[in-house]
């Protein structure tokens, strides 16, 4: 788990160098940039999308979409994890009770850290080879764009390294079973489909929809799924 422990470490060094920024900036101004910063999500995620037109069915995207996000609804993921943002609000935030932008802070940046390949193959590469040079290349993206995310959003972002540590850990933690999962055309998919849900959260940060992007988080492991019972299957 040594790249886990770096990856998140990296955020939360540049989400402190963030936050002196941050007190520096005034409300529009602060605005302004997440929207600037939203625009960019948008397109990161529509470069992850397009690996959907390598897939050999497209629509198996559609189908880990609706699957996934229909059990994080039942699991209740959004609704759960702006609970534990205010939680940690209320503890760290140092913020005006009820804010909730600590929370709003902490799943934007969560999300971002967390969707992608990189973290599911950098995690997998750490668990059961010890190689970890993917999560420190990941830790590296992830700790500049936590500088400007927290220029912007406060606090909540740094809580982020708290979800990339048990997320990507227990990924290493479970190498050996992940390692059979993720084919090619998994990755593919993979990839694809968190670019689908980087678009939603880079929608959210414009301000043009609100859209439960964590409860859609399940998705991610369908897509890995998928093309493993379509081969069992065929």
């Amino acid at each position: 788990m040594r790249g886990t422990l770096i990856n998140a470490s990296l955020i939360l060094v540049g989400s402190l160098v963030g936050m002196v920024v941050h007190r520096r900036l005034s409300a529009n101004l602060a605005q302004s940039l997440v929207q600037g910063i939203g625009l960019f999500v948008l397109y990161l995620g529509a470069e992850m999308a397009a690996s959907l037109r390598q897939v050999q069915q497209p629509l198996w995207a559609l189908a880990a979409l609706t699957a996934g996000t229909w059990i994080g609804g039942l699991l209740r993921l959004e609704e759960r994890l702006q609970a534990l943002g205010r939680k940690a609000e209320a503890r760290f935030g140092g913020m005006a009770a009820g804010s909730g932008r600590f929370a709003r802070a902490f799943i934007t940046a969560s999300l971002l850290f967390v969707v992608g390949p990189m973290a599911i193959v950098g995690s997998i590469q750490d668990g059961s080879t010890g190689d970890y040079r993917i999560l420190l290349t990941k830790g590296v993206i992830d700790g500049t764009t936590a500088i400007a995310f927290a220029s912007t959003l406060g606090p909540g972002v740094a809580a982020s390294s708290l979800a990339v540590l048990v997320y990507q850990g227990a990924i290493s933690l479970g190498a050996g079973l992940f390692t059979r999962l993720v084919t090619e055309a998994a990755l593919q998919l993979l990839t694809g489909t968190g670019g689908l849900l980087i678009v939603g959260l880079g929608l959210n940060m414009v301000g043009v929809a609100k859209l439960p992007v964590a409860n859609m988080l399940p998705s991610l492991f369908f897509a890995l799924l998928l093309p493993a019972i379509v081969d069992v299957a065929l």
